[in-house]
């Protein structure tokens, strides 16, 4: 289609249709909502982190607003201030998306409606759409043309060719229907099409194991004896949501797994992983699915699944720790009852409920990924792993939409209690660190990070939390400038200051200066082994005052920065007072640690 795009002769559903097609292709990371409450209109929402959203709110509106649709804008947005506030999150910006450009009176009404909030307010209106449209001429054509029925012509024209007796040839078939497929990408704006002719060499069966955003696949036997794979694939990850393949199948589950997972979702609306069905009504054609005899076999692996929107916000509680809030991400129902999962503002705790309706509870279950700690903020996995581990043999509720659905032992396997527990740890070191940081430092990759990146964390969270440390030590190394060598009497009471640096990866944080203090008995200098033209003065303990260090914060005032990175020494203090001085800075560590539970 050409020229500019007559909005107001289409209908309200064909447009928020295309409106949210352009929003998920420019914005990748959207999720389709639905509130429970309100006209019904369609809203996106994009999580820019765990607890900040932007949202698209799309309506269908191409004419000057009247106070009827006024009216309906003002009911969305307190619907979904009640429904953000439902998923614990804070918005950011709200975008109000129309083929209709805002007058000043309209813009100075929308603007006092939403900012009074804190909130951003963005109105898309017809200069954003149009533009929309330029970029992605496929959407257009797909709605306003012929571009269904050329997808439509394409899928036919890739079955037939793989039926054709003279493309037997390997290479020359490949070619082409690598060509239909290029051409059906481009026309189709939610799928996309993967096709490859199989060596005679590839034993897989007719059922595709599973792939990333494959939504269909299935392996057609040609003429000759060959075997062609197809796969269909979401072109971003609300694509199905956006435009379901709708169809009638058979699921033939063989395997006691794909029996369980196919009885789950008829009687909970439960996802599953993988199905073999047989396709037996099409509505919408495509390559996969369907051969010429109208019936395929194939793997199914995303349904258009009984969506429920009951279920707006989950929390597990325990009163020795609060309220641990939890992001629904599904929520289904079947003919034996209801099923959500949700997750953490991490995304590394994921719990399942499934409720059996002819009973007044249900069956929880829950998993972790470790491996997806990596960057998170580290109050967010402070906030989740506190509740964890304090509450590991606890009994806890789970509340849905605030109300207590279930109550249930937490009960965690000792394996993961002390992974539960190592993370809570470094988490709350981090956090520590955090507050005082120039910067912040976002959570490590819990699997590479060191022992000795962990120690040092943690020694610079006690430090900031006003703890005194006390270590052992074998030498200590300072550089030394030109050719003057210190001359100390033994036994001598040295003091440094340095700053309290934590560097994970390139990302350094500095929080503060440390003051060091300990007992020499001896030095020497040495040439550095990687640099021979620097030197070392090395300090080593004294045989009766012994290799103890105290570690102490000290504020950064003038002195401190004067005096940072000097070696100080004086006469030291009488054995007894030394070793007093000592036990005094364990028992205060002790004691600190007592206090901190």
């Amino acid at each position: 289609m050409t020229g500019r795009i007559p909005w107001t002769r289409y209908s309200g559903e064909d447009i928020e249709s295309v409106l949210a097609t352009f929003i998920s292709l420019e914005e990748r990371d959207a999720i389709k909502i639905r509130p429970s409450r309100g006209d019904g209109g369609i809203d996106l929402i994009v999580y820019l982190d765990a607890e900040t959203v932007d949202i698209y709110q799309i309506k269908k509106f191409a004419e000057n607003l009247k106070n009827g649709q006024k009216a309906q804008i003002e009911n969305s947005w307190q619907e979904l201030s009640a429904t953000t506030v439902d998923l614990h999150v804070k918005i950011n910006s709200w975008h109000l998306v129309m083929p209709l450009d805002p007058t000043n009176e309209n813009l100075r009404w929308a603007k006092e409606l939403v900012e009074t909030s804190g909130t951003k307010f963005v109105w898309d209106g017809l200069s954003r759409v149009d533009g929309w449209a330029s970029k992605h001429p496929e959407v257009i054509d797909y709605y306003f043309s012929n571009g269904k029925e050329e997808v439509s012509e394409y899928a036919a024209k890739l079955l037939s060719m793989a039926n054709l007796p003279d493309c037997s040839d390997p290479a020359i078939l490949e070619n082409r229907l690598r060509d239909l497929c290029s051409h059906l990408d481009k026309l189709d704006p939610y799928y996309a099409y993967s096709v490859h002719v199989l060596s005679e060499y590839d034993k897989r069966d007719d059922f595709c194991a599973c792939a990333p955003g494959v939504v269909m696949s299935q392996i057609l036997v040609t003429p000759g004896a060959g075997r062609i794979a197809i796969d269909v694939i979401e072109k971003t990850p609300i694509a199905s949501m956006l435009h379901p393949l709708r169809f009638s199948l058979k699921i033939t589950a063989g395997t006691d797994d794909e029996k369980e997972q196919a009885k789950n979702f008829i009687e909970y609306g439960m996802p599953f992983t993988s199905l073999p069905a047989e396709v037996i009504d099409q509505a919408y054609q495509l390559p996969v699915g369907r051969s010429c005899d109208g019936i395929r076999k194939g793997i199914i692996k995303t349904l258009d699944l009984p969506t429920s929107t009951c279920i707006r916000s989950a929390s597990l509680f325990w009163e020795g720790c609060g309220e641990l809030h939890l992001i629904v991400d599904k929520a289904t129902h079947g003919t034996k009852g209801a099923f959500f999962s949700a997750h953490d503002a991490t995304e590394t705790f994921r719990l399942s409920f499934k409720w059996i309706g002819s009973q007044s509870g249900g069956t929880i279950n829950y998993e972790f990924s470790f491996n997806k700690l990596l960057n998170k903020r580290s109050r967010d996995v402070v906030r989740t792993y506190r509740f964890l581990s304090e509450a590991e043999d606890e009994k806890v509720e789970l509340r849905i939409d605030g109300t207590s659905a279930l109550y249930f032992y937490l009960g965690l396997r000792d394996d993961v209690v002390a992974e539960v527990n190592a993370i809570y740890g470094l988490a709350v070191a981090l956090e520590t660190i955090n507050r005082a940081a120039d910067g912040e430092m976002p959570f490590p990759d819990y699997f590479k990070i060191t022992k000795g990146e962990v120690a040092n964390i943690k020694d610079a969270a006690r430090l900031l939390d006003g703890e005194t440390i006390v270590y052992s030590w074998e030498s200590h190394g300072f550089n030394l400038e030109g050719d003057e060598v210190p001359n100390f009497e033994y036994p001598s009471l040295a003091r440094w200051i340095k700053p309290i640096a934590v560097k994970l990866g390139s990302k350094e944080a500095f929080c503060g200066f440390a003051q060091t203090t300990l007992v020499i008995g001896s030095s020497e200098c040495s040439a550095d082994q990687i640099k021979d033209s620097e030197r070392k003065l090395v300090l080593s303990p004294d045989d009766q005052y012994g290799n103890k260090a105290i570690c102490a914060m000290v504020p950064p005032n003038e002195d401190v920065l004067k005096g940072r990175d000097t070696l100080w020494t004086v006469r030291p203090p009488k054995l007894d007072d030394w070793l007093t001085m000592v036990e005094a800075a364990e028992s205060s560590a002790q004691d600190f640690k007592q206090l901190s539970k």
